[in-house]
C-alpha cells in the first residue's frame, strides 16, 4: 500500500515466507523492470492504441523511480 500524501510505502499485510521489506523491495524491483526504457519501447512498439500518449506517460512514470 502506498501513501496518498507522503512518500511512504508501507505494506498493507505480512507474506508467509518473507517479510514485508524483502515484499517492499521486489515490488520496486516490479516496477523498475516495467518501466525501464526497454520494457516501454518494447510494449509501444507492440500497442496499437494511443502511442505518442502512452510513451509520455510511460517515461513519466520512469522518471519518477
Amino acid at each position: 500500500m502506498i501513501g496518498l500524501n507522503t512518500m511512504e510505502k508501507t505494506c498493507g499485510f505480512q507474506p508467509a515466507l518473507m517479510s514485508s521489506e524483502e515484499l517492499l523491495m521486489g515490488m520496486e524491483w516490479a516496477a523498475r523492470q516495467f518501466y525501464s526504457l526497454p520494457s516501454i519501447v518494447e510494449r509501444m512498439w507492440k500497442s496499437k492504441t494511443g502511442l505518442w500518449w502512452n510513451i509520455i506517460r510511460n517515461v513519466g512514470y520512469h522518471l519518477a523511480l
